[in-house]
């Protein structure tokens, strides 16, 4: 079975293709009758939009690349699931790339990514000087937040824990409240 699309819709039932994108889009121009007889054709037809052509009329994906190290690590999964968990609650998907430890294939996913036209890049960086230079070259187009290994010379949103400041914390808090170190 073929996928139905706007024009089919438009076709079956003698309206113009923008009657049938109005009402798909619940437009104030398309009278309720008009809305409920297109709708029901497009679910009895399994209608669903061309999200590329939606894509390239508004000029985003709604797609948000993530770039890690490697999934194995639990602590990078688990930041994943909730990276996922979020964004699919706002519409937009995840594509999510692994640099394996070496920063020309962390320089291909950046390239990758752009060129499949995401709409922003979350990264854990290998190092706080990989790929810098690409990454400010992107930064006026392309909204990048930084997580876990942070560059402080990138000039962007960065999402991380401050362990040492954390641990210093901690040991006072134990301190304070008697505990001895050996």
């Amino acid at each position: 079975m073929s996928k139905v699309t706007i024009r089919d819709i438009a076709k079956a039932l003698s309206v113009s293709v923008s009657t049938v994108s109005k009402a798909l889009s619940d437009s104030y121009e398309i009278s309720a009758a008009t809305k409920k007889k297109i709708i029901e054709y497009a679910e009895k037809h399994n209608y669903h939009p061309n999200r590329l052509a939606k894509n390239l009329k508004f000029g985003k994906t709604n797609t948000i690349g993530v770039i890690v190290c490697d999934i194995s690590n639990t602590f990078i999964s688990q930041v994943l699931d909730g990276i996922q968990s979020n964004f699919m609650d706002k519409g937009f998907d995840t594509l999510i790339m692994q640099s394996h430890h070496d920063e020309a294939t962390e320089r291909q996913c950046i390239e990758s990514l752009i060129n499949k036209g995401v709409d922003g890049i979350l990264m854990s960086p290998l190092t706080e000087t990989s790929n810098f230079d690409l990454l400010k070259k992107l930064q006026p187009n392309y909204p990048i937040v930084l997580f876990d290994r942070i560059q402080s010379s990138l000039n962007t949103h960065k999402v991380g824990a401050n362990n040492v400041g954390g641990s210093f914390k901690a040991t006072q808090h134990l301190l304070r409240i008697g505990k001895k170190i050996f």
